[in-house]
């Protein structure tokens, strides 16, 4: 059943007329800009923002994580292994 739904998917075309088996190949890079201004109360100072991003949807996750109960698995155990071995973005601004 695997074997037909995956030879259905890959024939698949999108909208630059690329199979879906070629996408996944070709994964585009993403480009983020984050675009901080100055409040007038922490004007003058210099402060260290903790940024974490991450290549899948979080709020889904916690979603996931909190609409069944898993005896054990706290939510740190639950994202890595969401994560799949693909690193989070950690970074100071």
């Amino acid at each position: 059943m695997f074997w037909v739904w995956w030879s259905v998917y890959i024939g698949l075309p999108f909208q630059d007329g690329d199979t879906a088996f070629n996408s996944m190949r070709q994964a585009p890079e993403t480009l983020l800009t984050i675009s901080l201004r100055p409040s007038q109360v922490t004007e003058g100072q210099t402060l260290e923002i903790p940024l974490e991003l991450y290549p899948l949807d979080l709020t889904a996750v916690e979603r996931e994580f909190y609409s069944e109960r898993r005896a054990g698995v706290r939510f740190d155990d639950f994202l890595l292994k969401k994560l799949n071995g693909r690193p989070a973005l950690k970074a100071k601004i």
